[in-house]
């Protein structure tokens, strides 16, 4: 978007969970309104194994 490179180090076939920030949003919101049920909690929020993307997958979806 800013026409700038992407540096991957490596081979780029490293995976990563991929999640959209609307879905860390409605977790967040979630969170917010029961305080109650989280506080003091930790939790992994990702996009599930479904979601994986290797580091030139995710550019190549970027670009797109």
């Amino acid at each position: 978007m800013l026409g700038r490179d992407i540096t991957i180090y490596g081979d780029g076939m490293q995976v990563r969970d991929v999640l959209h920030v609307d879905d860390l949003v409605r977790a967040y919101e979630a969170a917010i309104r029961a305080p109650d049920k989280v506080t003091g909690e930790a939790f992994n929020i990702g996009g599930g194994p479904e979601q994986l993307l290797s580091l030139l997958e995710l550019v190549q979806l970027l670009r797109a």
